[in-house]
């Protein structure tokens, strides 16, 4: 267990148990799970006023003790055994790291287990499915708490297509930092405001032809990268990019697949390059005929 040096100075609290509010010590062991670090105070920027209710969950202290299991508070420090009022945190996604921020906890259940394993079993089986927010879930979340649009617009473009978010952002050209995201599902507009370089229609048409060209694979981040370079240094413009997906034959696909040239994507970015060549000196031809 990580010891908590951001926010936790003390290693008590109150709590409410039985109708009483008690001075106790949350204990650890050395299985439990481990607290974040707010390397970015994070922590500081929360409206505890708009955090919903939990319930915190204790137990017994005497059955670990009995086992044999060492029990420490919040700083790593050992806890004598038959210490009083020390009861284990029974670690769920939703209160294991908010045992130290509530002022005081109001909603408590004190646990007796038998064993320590089934101490561990009841962990195990309240936590099966639990899971903080996905990539493109937290986008959302962030979205609809700033009202910002081009986190909106990456939610749903990413959504609509099925591709990771991460993918999505790369065909609309825009960069979302994951600080920033944690801090707009707070509600908190961040000093780089995240905007799209490139429109949602340009984004659905590149996508809709890469996927034409390369079908699945185009899900994949090396597809709009070398997109992107080819918008971007290459100096080629949307209309060509295009016109070089309509064109690519299905022998360059396979190639490039089945790593023809070093990389994925340098190996798009060349053969796309080539092709587009080929159809800027076609073009050419025929305004010269």
């Amino acid at each position: 267990m990580s010891k908590i040096t951001n926010f936790v100075e003390k290693t008590t609290v109150k709590a409410v148990i039985n109708g009483k509010v008690e001075v106790i010590t949350p204990a650890y062991t050395d299985f439990s799970m481990e607290q974040p670090k707010d390397k970015n105070n994070l922590m500081s920027m929360l409206d505890k006023e708009k955090m919903l209710d939990v319930i915190f969950h204790f137990a017994e202290p005497q059955v670990f003790w009995k086992e044999d299991f060492t029990l420490r508070d919040i700083n790593g420090i050992e806890i004598p055994k038959n210490t009083p009022n020390v009861y284990v945190v029974c670690d769920t996604g939703d209160t294991y790291w908010r045992v130290f921020l509530d002022e005081e906890l109001k909603n408590v259940e004190i646990h007796t287990f038998d064993t320590v394993k089934d101490f561990a079993q009841t962990i195990g089986q309240t936590m099966l499915y639990s899971r903080s927010l996905n990539n493109v879930e937290k986008i959302g979340v962030a979205a609809l708490a700033t009202d910002n649009e081009a986190y909106m617009t990456c939610f749903r473009f990413a959504k609509e297509h099925k591709i990771p978010m991460n993918t999505a952002k790369l065909y609309l050209k825009m960069s979302m930092k994951p600080l920033n995201t944690s801090i707009m599902t707070m509600g908190v507009t961040p000093v780089e405001v995240p905007t799209m370089e490139r429109s949602l229609q340009d984004a659905e048409e590149l996508y809709t032809h890469a996927e034409a060209a390369f079908a699945s694979n185009a899900r994949k981040r090396y597809v709009p990268n070398a997109l992107n370079a080819l918008l971007g240094k290459g100096g080629y413009s949307k209309e060509l990019v295009v016109q070089a997906l309509m064109e690519i034959p299905a022998s360059s696909i396979s190639d490039i697949m089945e790593g023809g040239c070093e990389g994925r994507e340098s190996c798009i970015f060349l053969n796309m390059t080539t092709l587009i060549n080929q159809i800027k000196e076609r073009n050419r031809l025929q305004q010269a005929a």
